[in-house]
């Protein structure tokens, strides 16, 4: 009984994490940055990811191998959440 609840529960995690719709980045400088490079490592293409490095990051053009060694492993990604940062507040103890 108790592996058939364990094999249950993890379909029925399985099928909501599926069901888990993907997120876009927010319309701010550092969404449209984060979407930007997503899209470029997600295509696996040599060419797309090195006019992002050429164009944002151009003291790391020469780790666009490891970066595409990395997005064979991972086969890219999707954002599922965007959480957005809470402003600094100071306080004196």
């Amino acid at each position: 009984m108790r592996c058939k609840t364990g094999i249950l529960l993890a379909a029925v995690l399985l099928v909501v994490a599926m069901g888990c719709p993907a997120q876009q980045a927010p319309e701010t400088a550092a969404g449209k940055q984060f979407a930007a490079w997503l899209a470029a490592f997600n295509s696996g293409d040599r060419t797309t990811l090195l006019q992002y490095l050429e164009k944002n990051y151009p003291q790391r053009i020469s780790e666009i191998d490891g970066v595409l060694q990395f997005r064979a492993m991972t086969g890219g990604f999707e954002l599922k959440r965007w959480n957005r940062a809470k402003r600094p507040s100071s306080r004196h103890w």
